[in-house]
């Protein structure tokens, strides 16, 4: 490697949830318990003390790809490259003007995503403004301009692209998009932004394969609390050895999701209201927490979102 700020780990001081993060195809950069990890081809390597994760994804990229081309040009520009640099890059390759845009980024979740730039090209639905960028074999990155969209609808058109792209090239993929951008340099933020709502994502479990920077406040502010601490204050409400059952804590996600609404949550589960009144009073009983108060509810909430 050039850049001698980023050094390569010995295998057996890489954390597990850091290899694990870096198993998704795509991933290149994950921030641990102060850390900043990277990953170039078969090596994981740590950004040195202080370094941000932006940073530190800025020094690879510039160690592994000289903008030759307007796609890598883009890059460059993604990953923060000081504004001089950004201007030069957009009249040499003559690159569009920024309107306002999201950055939407796409990583594979399979081992092998070699036609996975053949396959976006091909069943992406674009439409003028846009920019889709390929990184890697295993990442592609989507400009994608907002044409006064709201956040569901670009949501909703990152599920649609999954969907087809599952269907029709057999991809499966996890998704992360950023917020707004109107310059340059808040498109680098956002596509920062969409890198980190895919890591949350995978740090806390979530779900859904689309994940949006600005809906993960608190998972953000949970994994602002040291792990240690974490574990304790789960502990308190979720023992390690009598935990509530699948069924309880899916009747409590329901409950969340329907805004503590007995009648909806009660409409989605297939159930009597009556049986759900006695989930509840069971979740009670055995956590402590009467999660039809608003206060005890968001108590249960950020417990049980916090990674194991």
């Amino acid at each position: 490697m050039e850049n001698r700020s980023l050094e390569i780990c010995d295998p057996a001081e890489i954390p597990e949830r850091v290899r694990d993060a870096f198993s998704v195809n795509g991933i290149r950069t994950f921030s641990y318990e102060g850390s900043v990890w990277a990953r170039s081809g078969q090596w994981i390597l740590r950004c040195p003390e202080g370094e941000t994760e932006e940073q530190c994804l800025r020094d690879l990229v510039r160690t592994e790809n000289h903008p030759d081309t307007p796609e890598k040009a883009w890059l460059e520009i993604l990953n923060g490259c000081p504004e001089e640099q950004a201007e030069s890059l957009a009249r040499r390759f003559r690159l569009e003007k920024v309107l306002p845009s999201r950055v939407i980024v796409f990583v594979s979740r399979q081992e092998n995503s070699a036609h996975m730039a053949e396959s976006f090209r091909e069943l992406a639905p674009l439409e003028a403004g846009d920019t889709l960028l390929s990184q890697g074999e295993g990442r592609m990155i989507l400009i994608k301009r907002l044409r006064e969209r709201v956040e569901e609808e670009v949501s909703d058109y990152a599920s649609a692209m999954l969907e087809t792209l599952e269907s029709e090239a057999g991809l499966r993929c996890l998704c992360g998009i950023g917020n707004d951008a109107a310059s340059r340099a808040e498109l680098s933020r956002s596509y920062q932004e969409a890198l980190q709502a895919i890591q949350t994502g995978i740090r806390f479990h979530l779900n859904a394969p689309v994940f949006l920077y600005e809906g993960q406040t608190l998972e953000r502010v949970l994994a602002a609390i040291p792990e240690e601490k974490r574990q304790r204050l789960r502990e308190e409400v979720f023992p390690p050895g009598a935990p509530l059952s699948a069924e309880m804590m899916e009747t409590a996600q329901s409950f969340f999701r329907n805004d503590l609404n007995l009648t909806t949550t009660a409409r989605e589960l297939f159930i009597h209201r009556n049986t759900l009144l006695y989930r509840l009073e069971r979740i009670r009983k055995e956590t402590g927490l009467d999660v039809r108060s608003f206060h005890d509810a968001v108590i249960f909430k950020v417990l049980a979102e916090m990674p194991q």
